[in-house]
């Protein structure tokens, strides 16, 4: 089965969150808290996440907030990712974002995995019309939510099934990478940003 691994956007995820919810519901899911990942320590935060995805090839990204520019960063820099796709949620425009890796700073381009851009008609931190051309820039499929704010607890995302629907069809619309024995085995190393 395909690993989900999740990137909160800055802070976390409360108990509440639709990120929590989901490593409730499903044993393959894993969240990545990292409770400051302001500045400098935004570096260490993509590093992070590099190495999750180095130990768990194939995991499908589900990204939120400023998460987004990090996973969009790590899939856009590496010739040839290990992840198998992401799901884009709530991207932060980069005016607003804190994370030092910005939307601005990725490629535009298409990503080298399949990807979902999921946005919301009412959230402050980027405007849906930003958010499609985004989703165009990096080749991916786009979900306008409507009336969703930020698609956080408060604007009343717990549980999210929709989320997990949108996870499986990145799952369905992955190129399988095959890679040798030797790669695969490599020890969990610290990229350079």
């Amino acid at each position: 089965m395909t690993r989900t691994l999740l990137i909160p956007d800055l802070g976390g995820a409360p108990a509440d969150h639709w990120q929590a919810w989901w490593t409730e519901v499903e044993h393959n899911a894993h969240m990545l808290h990292r409770a400051d990942s302001q500045g400098e320590a935004s570096i260490a935060w993509a590093s992070d996440v590099a190495d999750a995805i180095l130990a768990n090839p194939d995991t499908i990204l589900i990204a939120h907030g400023d998460g987004c520019a990090v996973v969009a960063h790590l899939l856009a820099s590496h010739a040839q990712p290990l992840a198998a796709g992401a799901l884009f949620v709530a991207p932060t425009n980069p005016d607003r974002n804190y994370c030092r890796l910005r939307l601005s700073d990725v490629t535009h381009e298409d990503l080298p995995v399949p990807t979902t851009v999921v946005a919301s008609r009412t959230d402050r931190s980027i405007d849906i019309d930003e958010a499609e051309h985004v989703a165009a820039d990096w080749g991916s499929k786009f979900v306008d939510l409507g009336d969703a704010g930020h698609i956080d607890t408060m604007s009343g995302f717990g549980p999210w099934p929709d989320g997990i629907e949108l996870r499986d069809d990145l799952i369905v619309r992955a190129r399988r990478y095959v890679l040798p024995k030797a790669v695969r085995e490599l020890p969990a190393q610290r990229w350079a940003f």
